[in-house]
């Protein structure tokens, strides 16, 4: 019985040591994109778009990262850039239906403002 609990201890703090410092990369970047909305939310958009960079290094392969970056371009009325910005996520492998809703709403947002 000692042994059991002496192992399951052991397998317990293995466990919570690999939680603690097994974030990924992937796991970072989701955090840095949170964050980075929230800046944007906050209208904080050159802070949002250095944690959205940063976040491309760990995960390039995530379109979310340059859609939010272009998004925060076309909340600052800075229509090229954010064209520029999402013409790379058009390119990416890993765009889906999910971008296709993204850009639907996106396109609602700038014909309301144009209004």
């Amino acid at each position: 019985m000692k042994k059991v609990i002496k192992i399951s201890a052991l397998l317990l703090f293995l466990m919570a040591g690999k939680i603690a410092i097994g974030q990924t990369d992937k796991d970072k970047a989701i955090e840095m994109g949170k964050q980075a909305i929230k800046l944007e939310d906050d209208g904080k958009y050159d802070d949002a778009r250095k944690l959205l960079n940063k976040a491309i290094k760990l995960d390039a392969d995530d379109y979310n990262y340059p859609y939010e970056i272009g998004y925060s371009y076309f909340l600052e009325k800075d229509y090229k850039k954010a064209v520029g910005e999402f013409k790379k996520v058009v390119k990416m492998k890993s765009a889906t239906d999910q971008l296709e809703k993204k850009w639907n709403q996106l396109m609602l947002n700038l014909m309301y403002q144009l209004k």
